[in-house]
């Protein structure tokens, strides 16, 4: 993680399990589409989790890696195709929360 400089962590809500698993796969296969025009931009990783310690949410964590926030900036001129492209195909309605840091620190273990 040496070269990353800013990370984005978004976290998304969808209504039911089966959204959820969806809503993953459609946004995989589109941020592939979309991969090389990303890496170009400087975006360096994507980390996709699910998030389970809560009964009855059904939630992701979308961690993001980039170079720096010049790259964060033209990664998200490309996000919003990519949401875009989203809701047309799925039509599923996912609430966001987005969280943004300069890295400071970094312990490798």
């Amino acid at each position: 993680m040496a070269e990353t400089k800013l990370i984005s962590y978004i976290i998304t809500d969808f209504i039911s399990k089966s959204e959820m698993r969806m809503a993953e796969m459609v946004w995989q296969e589109i941020i592939t589409k979309y991969s090389e025009k990303l890496k170009k931009a400087g975006a360096l990783r994507q980390t996709i989790s699910r998030i389970w310690d809560k009964d009855n949410i059904y939630r992701l964590g979308h961690h993001w890696e980039y170079k720096d926030d010049s790259a964060f900036k033209e990664c998200q001129k490309i996000f919003k195709l990519a949401e875009k492209d989203f809701e047309v195909e799925t039509g599923i309605v996912w609430k966001i929360s987005s969280n943004r840091g300069i890295i400071i620190s970094e312990t490798k273990f």
